[in-house]
């Protein structure tokens, strides 16, 4: 797909000397959302100009998809790094900026013959299902592309580190995209997010409720949301690793993930100086309200 669209590579290296974060962001939302736009062809396929549901075309529906969610922030090239990288508070002015990207990063491929499945995903990764997004507050009709770039947006965001705003964990991240079920996204997708993004991913530290300490070390597909545990530590001290299924031991949870695992049980994870409250709920209301 991206070597049809020579302009599209380029466009993706114009973004890596402009502001390498914003492209690694932009690769994070197309893994992750190709894992949701896959099992989304899967279960329910896709709907034609007719009406009619279908299911075939599936993996050149994924590379167009895909082909978007790379360049879904493409017209960030169009703010000035010094708005995009603004440790501070945004001016309301600063912000109206902010919130044309969508738009600017269409026109960008406006000139090209880039698949309307992935145009779709420029436009509308802001838009939200209860119409509360920009650029044009579209709300229940909008296409399925928009919405899953939408959700793998907002994913990777906000469990990721930026300048403005501390990296959140990710098991915070999962449950932020829980609570956006049935208001910015729709049921169904946050569904399958739930059953195929892990909230405590492999090599993650972790607290369980009874004290003990560990790393998960392996994610079921089936029951991503309980995983199995490499213990090394426990309320006495170091132990010998042993694993502990919580698929298995329901009656243990995961409190927290740990920063440290050589740290104390109970350490809270330290807030980072820059990181306000004001400012988190500024920065947050771009990325999950709009």
């Amino acid at each position: 797909e991206l070597r049809g669209h020579g302009q599209v590579v380029s466009t993706l290296m114009d973004l890596h000397t402009f502001d390498s974060h914003t492209l690694a962001h932009s690769l994070n939302v197309c893994v992750i959302g190709l894992m949701l736009g896959d099992e989304h062809l899967r279960r329910h396929g896709w709907r034609d100009g007719r009406g009619r549901q279908r299911h075939d075309d599936h993996d050149v529906r994924l590379q167009k998809l895909g082909t978007g969610l790379l360049l879904h922030d493409v017209g960030k090239l169009l703010i000035p790094a010094e708005i995009l990288r603004k440790p501070g508070r945004l001016t309301a002015d600063e912000m109206a900026l902010v919130r044309e990207h969508p738009r600017a990063g269409l026109d960008l491929v406006e000139g090209g013959s880039l698949a309307s499945l992935a145009k779709v995903c420029i436009l509308g990764h802001h838009e939200r299902l209860d119409g509360r997004g920009y650029p044009d507050g579209r709300g229940a009709d909008l296409h399925e592309n928009a919405q899953i770039a939408g959700l793998a947006d907002v994913y990777d965001a906000v469990s990721s580190m930026r300048v403005y705003q501390a990296r959140r964990p990710t098991h915070e991240a999962w449950e932020l995209v829980m609570s956006l079920a049935g208001t910015a996204f729709p049921l169904e997708l946050v569904k399958i997010f739930k059953e195929t993004v892990a909230p405590y991913p492999e090599g993650v530290a972790v607290r369980l409720s009874d004290g003990r300490r560990g790393i998960v070390s392996k994610v079921h597909r089936d029951h991503v949301s309980r995983p199995t545990v490499r213990v090394t530590g426990e309320e006495g001290g170091a132990v010998t690793p042993y694993d502990v299924d919580l698929f298995t031991r329901l009656d243990v949870t995961i409190l927290d993930t740990l920063e440290d695992l050589d740290g104390p049980a109970g350490a809270d994870r330290p807030e980072p100086a820059h990181a306000s409250d004001e400012l988190q709920e500024q920065r947050l209301a771009g990325v999950v309200a709009g």
